[in-house]
């Protein structure tokens, strides 16, 4: 009999650890897009994504389980918007991509989407997401949600209030086109630390209407280099950006790449910076800095 106290005894204390063991973070989907995200009827593209953190990715539209970094081919009849689900035992996160379709050829000049998508895909309030995008053949470029006027190539953080649809437009004399993609805004898991756990935030006290940099290892000739992606313009200016080599090259680094800001008012924001690829701009790595200024 007591060894059955015991054993009952035993389960209890482990089903109290397993109750008490802090759960992992929701899935992060880095980056899932489309390339090009327009075509032709009777024409494919390619789908890109790299989630982190999930015990299994699924793709639908008979996609299936896919592995957590890839690519697959579609072509799709008309216009589709493909769903990525990544799971583990925190709970899901989704993503999606658009690709539109086109039931007849394009007109000539017409613009080209190469890409448009949002990175990661989804933050938690308050977090920063990175839109990223490329397009050819276009006389301008748009995008909404206060966004407005853009570069063909180019990328920018933005902190929605909750789940956002972006569209971009491309335009020229021969028409437009659009894609969108959707940052989700999601809650915690219960039990999962706060956003600045799960994206760990860099201190830095600074001086209000004084100058301030961030220094960070960088190596150019490997085609990465450092992205301004986000800052608030009421806080901080950015008054210069420069690489500069180390006489004696470092472990994984050549130099440093230099940002420097104005403080501009006493409080405290955000700036996000991402190691991206100059061919590959959705792989990339980023850096969070929390930065108070003081009178």
């Amino acid at each position: 009999m007591r060894v059955v106290f015991a054993l009952v005894a035993l389960f209890l204390l482990l089903v109290v650890f397993a109750c008490a063991a802090p759960q992992p973070a929701r899935p992060t989907v880095n980056h899932f897009y489309a390339n090009p995200a327009h075509v032709s009827q009777g024409n494919s593209c390619t789908l890109n994504w790299k989630v982190t953190g999930a015990d299994t990715v699924t793709i639908d539209h008979g996609l299936g389980t896919v592995p957590a970094t890839g690519s697959r081919t579609v072509s799709p009849d008309e216009t589709t918007v493909y769903e990525l689900t990544a799971a583990n035992r925190s709970g899901v996160t989704v993503a999606d991509t658009s690709v539109t379709v086109s039931t007849s050829p394009p007109a000539a000049d017409m613009p080209v989407i190469n890409h448009f998508e949002s990175t990661p895909n989804a933050v938690m309030p308050g977090g920063i997401a990175t839109l990223v995008w490329n397009v050819t053949d276009a006389s301008s470029v748009s995008i909404d949600q206060g966004v407005g006027e853009v570069q063909h190539q180019d990328r920018k953080g933005v902190i929605p209030s909750g789940t956002t649809r972006y569209t971009l437009t491309a335009v020229s004399a021969s028409g437009e086109v659009s894609a969108f993609t959707n940052v989700v805004v999601t809650a915690p898991a219960t039990g999962q630390p706060p956003a600045e756990l799960v994206s760990p935030q860099i201190q830095q006290q600074v001086i209000a209407g004084q100058p301030f940099t961030i220094n960070l290892d960088a190596s150019p000739a490997t085609g990465f280099q450092w992205e301004l992606d986000y800052y608030d313009p009421d806080f901080v200016s950015l008054e210069g950006n420069e690489y500069k080599p180390y006489s004696v090259p470092q472990a994984g680094a050549t130099g440093s790449q230099q940002f420097t800001f104005n403080a501009l008012k006493v409080g405290d924001t955000t700036i996000k910076l991402s190691y991206a690829h100059g061919n590959e701009p959705l792989n990339s790595s980023s850096k969070y800095y929390k930065v108070h200024i003081i009178p």
